[in-house]
């Protein structure tokens, strides 16, 4: 069984960059979900998940043996006992006979356990391999996030997975069964639910097909003329080199259009502290002046004794109108917990001083249009979106660095959250990227125009401002959790009554009679 779990994992891994075998993902968990068939229990379900989630986070999170082999195994490791997690919500609810229950049970186990727990975990959040970020590139199936979120598309593919696992269940021979899916009638309904599980994902694919017909342009609202620098600048001895940076995003400035209302460069675009180094200090103030609009630009910055990573707008004679700290910091990356009691990290190339999380969120005012700055991290979560716009934002800028992974596959993986957060916010989301990719994103999913991972260069819209809140913003993810709580409740309570029925304890004899 465990086996069969691992293999599971590790096709799951192809749905997502560099394979983007995105289709993969609707079938690549049956083998898994047929294990939890068959395991029936909380503690073999477990074991199950953790070999899954191993192999499955393994392959995916190959980029951290920059690093070296022993954070790749540690980060590994961590991420997949939250597929323990799955394993063991989902095998007891597994136990119950009912073929409506089990898949439904079954997903909800999947989105809370691996999806919403992982990222909703404060001290270290993650999102990488979330089963929704795999259809990142198909505008049609992401339109049900507006509605249902991240979230809500990851519990759809894992129901899919489900319900098709126990469809095949019901059309094997009787040897691979017991009670009570022994039975002609179970078979029938079970085959009945995936058929049901496919009609949801149709209904979501044409649904989604009908929002694009119909997505207009917004207007009657100020608009904003955006421009993205995206420099590429490679990374020397582990950090960017100051005067390369500032030389390369000074020079791509001059093919940005000199009515621009808002240039974007990305986070850490020259590396080092505002208020500390001149050399930035006159790289942004001289990116400024090339324009008659703002500069927005990633720097780090230092007040008392507390640092910061920090999103600056300039106007054009270089002065900070307003500024943004970063809330969600990065363990290991911008923090470290227990820095002084594990000399062991002095072999890693970690920063030496951790940064301060910044008060709360910010939405700049700029010419008129209500701009919310994200760093980094904070974009591969639905909440941060969530809560500038109802600050009122009407346009999310996303400032980001992968270059410290120049050369692998993880800029490509972190820039697949792009497209839901626009659709989660059906608002115009602008990617700012040192590395790539940069994009501009409709409030659809689609990209307008986009720079690719590894390469400099600019692109530039002019943008509509969006007022109100999409459903998801306005609900968030407290009702589907809600639901997936009582299916998870409603599985373990169905199956600890199906464990204690006569069938039950003969299923052993019933399997060797066939």
């Amino acid at each position: 069984m465990p086996i069969v779990a691992a293999l599971s994992g590790a096709l799951t891994s192809l749905a997502f960059p560099p394979h983007d075998l995105g289709p993969l993902a609707w079938v690549s968990l049956v083998p898994m979900f047929y294990v939890l068939g068959r395991v029936r229990g909380a503690a073999s379900g477990a074991l199950c998940g953790l070999v899954f989630g191993l192999a499955f986070m393994g392959t995916l999170l190959g980029s951290f043996t920059l690093w070296g082999l022993l954070p790749w195994l540690v980060l590994s490791a961590y991420q997949a006992l939250y597929f323990a997690l799955f394993g063991a919500l989902a095998g007891p609810a597994m136990r119950c006979g009912s073929p409506l229950i089990r898949p439904f049970a079954a997903a909800a186990a999947y989105a809370l356990g691996p999806c919403l727990l992982r990222s909703g975990f404060r001290l270290a959040p993650f999102s990488a391999g979330d089963l929704a970020l795999s259809q990142y590139d198909h505008a049609t199936v992401i339109q049900v996030c507006s509605v249902f979120g991240q979230l809500g598309l990851t519990f759809l593919i894992a129901l899919v997975n489900a319900a098709l696992a126990q469809g095949l269940l019901g059309v094997l021979p009787a040897r691979f069964r017991s009670a009570p899916m022994d039975t002609p009638a179970w078979s029938r309904t079970a085959s009945g639910v995936a058929v049901l599980a496919y009609g949801l994902v149709f209904c979501v694919y044409f649904g989604g097909a009908y929002v694009l017909a119909r997505a207009n342009t917004p207007t009657g609202g100020p608009e904003l003329s955006v421009a993205i620098v995206q420099g590429a600048v490679p990374v020397a001895d582990g950090a960017q080199s100051a005067e390369i940076a500032a030389r390369t995003y000074t020079s791509l400035n001059e093919t940005v259009p000199p009515d621009t209302d808002l240039t974007i460069w990305p986070e850490s675009a020259v590396p080092g502290f505002f208020t500390l180094d001149p050399p930035v200090q006159d790289a942004l103030r001289q990116g400024a002046g090339r324009f008659t609009g703002h500069l927005l630009a990633g720097s780090l910055e230092v007040e008392g004794d507390r640092h910061y990573n920090a999103a600056l707008l300039l106007n054009p004679e270089g002065q900070i109108v307003d500024r943004y700290h970063k809330n969600d910091l990065v363990m290991f990356g911008e923090w470290v917990p227990l820095r002084d009691k594990l000399p062991l990290l002095s072999r890693y190339p970690i920063r030496r001083h951790d940064l301060s999380p910044g008060r709360g969120r910010k939405v700049f005012d700029v010419s008129g249009v209500k701009v919310a700055p994200l760093i980094c991290f904070e974009a591969i979560f639905s909440d941060p979106t969530r809560e500038v716009c109802r600050m009122g934002a009407q346009m999310v800028a996303v400032l980001t660095s992968d270059a410290w992974a120049q050369g692998t596959v993880e800029a490509a993986q972190h820039s697949a959250t792009g497209p839901f957060r626009a659709v989660e916010a059906r608002k115009y989301v602008c990617r700012a990227a040192s590395d790539g990719r940069s994009a501009i994103y409709d409030p659809w999913g689609r990209p307008l125009a986009q720079v690719p991972v590894g390469l400099p260069g600019v692109i530039a819209e002019s943008l509509p401002a969006v007022d109100g809140l999409s459903i998801y913003h306005r609900i968030g993810n407290a009702p589907l959790v809600t639901v997936c709580i009582l299916l998870i409740i409603v599985g373990w309570v169905a199956g600890w009554q199906e464990g204690g029925r006569p069938h039950a304890a003969t299923d052993r004899h019933s399997v060797q009679s066939h």
